[in-house]
């Protein structure tokens, strides 16, 4: 936590208010504030100085990482929260089906389930307001050329399965991989999602807000931005 304690824009100290290996997402909910690692998501009270109470785990068994350890995750407006978990590799068949996902967990662990799927990692997203969509940036497999693979703006529906490993961009057929017995990579195609704005190959999106314009009281439509940098081959 970095702290302005005269008020002049400038950080006059910082404060240590939650540590664990791996920790990198968190969300607030109200006063209460949910952090995840890898394999585990804590709550903890948020106290009016803004430090943290003792961090309460509430969940242990995320799948295994690999090549995308970065958690994050975010409160929705049914008030659960919604984790993502990326792949374990760059393009390959995941063991674990919660591997390159979204997945939604009540907020008491009780359950959880698989969102969204095909999303071999989400690095920036926007939807926490009631009736708006959930829009994710994905980056897609990254040994397709350097300029074949779009990185994704990917409108994010419950159930729906957006390419990876087998599909990228606007319905584009991977070469490298076979999908499972019994379904050809067309109709895997055919079957996913495909992204409502693709953007520069290799451009991975480090976040994203939303932009609203105003008229009277009547929200006209939310626009997003998005900030980049050039994604690790």
């Amino acid at each position: 936590m970095l702290k302005d304690d005269n008020g002049d824009g400038k950080a006059d100290g910082t404060v240590t208010v939650a540590s664990r290996p791996n920790l990198h997402g968190i969300a607030f909910d109200g006063n209460t504030v949910f952090l995840v690692t890898i394999h585990d998501v804590y709550k903890a009270d948020v106290k009016e100085d803004g430090t943290f109470g003792p961090l309460t785990r509430i969940i242990n068994d995320l799948p295994d990482a690999g090549q995308h350890a970065n958690r994050t995750l975010g409160i929705g407006p049914d008030g659960m929260l919604y984790i993502t978990s990326g792949s374990t590799c760059n393009e390959c068949q995941e063991d674990n089906p919660e591997n390159a996902t979204i997945l939604r967990a009540s907020k008491d662990s009780q359950s959880r389930s698989i969102f969204a799927s095909g999303l071999r990692t989400r690095s920036a997203s926007t939807g926490n307001r009631p009736r708006l969509p959930c829009m994710a940036s994905t980056t897609a497999s990254t040994l397709l050329g350097d300029e074949v693979q779009i990185e994704e703006l990917n409108r994010i529906e419950q159930g729906k399965k957006y390419g990876w490993p087998y599909v990228y961009g606007m319905s584009g057929i991977n070469p490298h991989i076979n999908p499972p017995e019994g379904i050809t990579l067309e109709q895997w195609a055919t079957q996913s999602t495909e992204p409502v704005l693709g953007y520069t190959a290799h451009r991975m999106p480090i976040s994203m807000s939303e932009i609203w314009s105003m008229r009277g009281t009547a929200a006209r439509s939310p626009s997003g931005t998005v900030a980049t940098r050039p994604a690790s081959r």
